[in-house]
């Protein structure tokens, strides 16, 4: 279990590096709203990966 919960925060932590990257990458304002990074994320092209973070972090809530 404490292995599976590792490896699941690891790759949210790499998911969220890789869109946090990319949203600099693409100048996102950094006063956005989470909703407004989300469409942003979208506008952009890696609204999947958004999304997946997304749904990860609730998850691990």
């Amino acid at each position: 279990m404490i292995q599976k919960t590792g490896m699941f925060m690891t790759e949210l932590a790499r998911l969220a590096s890789l869109l946090i990257d990319l949203q600099k990458r693409d100048q996102l304002p950094i006063y956005a709203t989470p909703k407004e990074a989300l469409q942003f994320s979208i506008d952009h092209g890696y609204g999947d990966l958004a999304f997946k973070v997304r749904r990860l972090w609730e998850n691990a809530s």
